[in-house]
């Protein structure tokens, strides 16, 4: 596994650059999607979202890419849309190992079994109960009526200076801590939903994506796309269909065109990571589960029920599962039976500082086979962004900053320490569910060409994002910087940032962060710190663990059958 250099240079096919966010908190009207306004102009669709502060005129991108190619192959020119959806109660956070994951309602209602969470089960059943009897109208999922010619497109024109990014959010009466816990939209069948965020740069393989994990999805009907299609004129779509789909109806994607909501924007706006991930993550309407992946990916079979599975195993409703995807290769994935060949998984443990402000950048992921006595997901130190699995509350309390342009190096390490201070816990997946081809053959440009048209420019925007990024951290700047919604972007209050750095040995006066490679790898980490999971499954309680343990330590012992790994110094 290459991991995140070639990752992330695969990461730049569909890394973006900036935008910012409209919230609306003053005003209850705006935090329902059903308000986004969409409206035909010169036959493209596009959506027009008001907001409260100014946007900057750069990071208004011309569409440049909705082309007559890619409007009659998806059958969809000049169709005018709307989508009012909002989401449904979670139903079960917390169903067991033996509970088959198809049927996560058993949760609210039904059956618990091993690996269950019955005080948080319990929970949430009483929450859907009390939003059941009050009818509220955020939590109901659009049965697809009325949006009879999806996709639903969204164009941003460069000329549209009153463009805004607007995010979902739950009605006001709905936003405390433990209401924003019960967020998940259910389908049609009552069961959870899986949103997929894709930020596509130029690529064309972004329909086989969606294409794929439809096809080995055990349950496609639960899925929801939100896509950032970042494309030049001559580009393939990424609502491409080989027939227009009034001839071809049972093409996948016309199939599911309902559940698929794209963000046209033009490829010369891309301004590094935040910007197509922070559209992708606007693109998120309350579903139960949240996955951002990248636009050229291979899936098992049933990857979507093994994947709520190990989620569920873990016992924790903050558990986020991401790493960088083991490669795709012949040796690893049958493509055709969607079978893996491989018991490995690819675990991210290291990084490094780079850049004159500080910057750090993960080293490649290490496959190792899951340490013994580990049967779920296995507890890590970092976050990545090549793929990420959680439920839908986090996009709510932590999506991308759209304020960071050209920001590269720091994105994955940005997004770690605002979810980690927000409560979350990261872990790698038990076994590999997803592929990512990394000796890929004829991959599309990256967003760095974008450098070409004003180097200076460009380069003046990366310092002035990352010093937001150290701003944010609480690190001393010395530059200016975007000052606009810092709070909103900012770290959580759950945890102290401190006992991180302290914790995983991350110094930025010395530039130094300590190599965790050894205790992830044996599940020493794992050991020492899942036994501090809260009782309610809400997050690891990290002011039970001491600033001084010593994973390498507790990593020798492990490996010898000790057991009591936290309290060794």
């Amino acid at each position: 596994n290459d991991g995140n250099d070639d990752d992330d240079d695969d990461d730049d096919d569909q890394k973006e650059g900036d935008e910012e966010e409209e919230e609306g908190d003053d005003v209850d009207d705006e935090v329902k999607e059903d308000d986004d306004e969409v409206t035909t102009k010169d036959g493209k669709e596009r959506q027009r979202q008001q907001g409260d502060d100014g946007a900057d005129d750069e990071i208004n991108a011309s569409d440049g890419d909705a082309t007559a190619r890619g409007q009659r192959r998806t059958g969809q020119a000049g169709s005018d849309t709307h989508e009012s959806s909002s989401g449904s109660a979670a139903g079960n956070d917390a169903a067991g190992r033996q509970v088959q994951v198809g049927d996560l309602n058993a949760g609210v209602g039904g059956t618990q079994d091993n690996g269950a969470l019955p005080e948080v089960a319990a929970g949430l059943k009483r929450i859907a109960d009390e939003q059941a009897s009050a009818e509220s109208s955020a939590f109901t999922e659009d049965d697809g009526e009325g949006v009879t010619d999806g996709p639903l497109v969204i164009v941003e024109e460069e000329s549209d200076p009153d463009f805004r990014i607007k995010f979902w959010r739950p009605q006001s009466n709905q936003r405390s801590e433990e209401m924003l816990d019960t967020i998940g939209k259910l389908g049609k069948d009552g069961q959870p939903t899986i949103f997929i965020g894709i930020a596509s740069y130029r690529d064309s393989m972004c329909h086989e994506t969606m294409e794929r994990a439809l096809h080995f999805a055990k349950y496609p009907d639960r899925l929801r796309f939100g896509v950032v299609e970042q494309n030049a004129p001559v580009d393939t779509p990424c609502f491409f269909t080989s027939k227009p789909c009034d001839e071809d109806p049972a093409q996948l994607l016309c199939k599911y065109r309902n559940h698929i909501r794209i963000h046209k924007v033009s490829a010369r706006a891309a301004r590094g990571p935040t910007f197509g991930r922070h559209r992708a993550d606007s693109l998120y309407r309350g579903e139960t589960f949240a996955l951002q992946i990248d636009a050229h990916m291979y899936f098992v079979k049933d990857w979507d029920t093994d994947m709520l599975w190990q989620f569920q195993s873990t016992k924790n409703d903050y558990a986020v599962l991401s790493t960088y995807p083991t490669d795709f290769s012949r040796q690893t994935l049958d493509e055709k039976l969607g079978v893996s060949k491989v018991t490995s998984t690819p675990i991210i443990c290291k990084t490094k500082f780079v850049g004159n402000l500080g910057m750090t950048k993960h080293e490649a992921a290490e496959e190792i086979q899951p340490p013994r006595g580990i049967s779920t997901p296995i507890l890590q130190v970092w976050w990545a962004a090549g793929i990420s699995f959680s439920r839908g509350h986090r996009i709510v309390r932590v999506p991308y900053d759209g304020r960071l342009p050209m920001v590269f190096d720091g994105e994955e390490t940005s997004m770690a320490y605002r979810m980690w201070t927000h409560g979350y816990d990261f872990y790698t997946f038990h076994h590999s569910l997803v592929f990512h081809p990394y000796s890929r053959k004829n991959k599309p440009p990256l967003f760095w060409e974008n450098e070409k048209a004003d180097r200076k420019a460009r380069d003046r925007d990366r310092r002035r994002s990352e010093t937001r990024l150290r701003s944010i951290y609480g690190l001393p700047t010395k530059s200016d910087f975007d000052h606009e919604e810092l709070s909103r972007f900012g770290l959580g209050t759950r945890r102290d940032l401190t006992k991180f750095w302290k914790l995983f040995g991350v110094d930025y006066a010395r530039r130094i962060a300590a190599n965790n490679c050894e205790a992830s790898r044996s599940g020493a980490l794992h050991f020492a710190l899942v036994p501090f999971l809260r009782a309610d499954g809400r997050g690891i309680d990290y002011s039970k663990v001491d600033d001084k343990v010593n994973f390498k330590r507790a990593a020798r012992r492990a490996q010898r059958g000790l057991g009591e790994y936290a309290s060794l110094r």
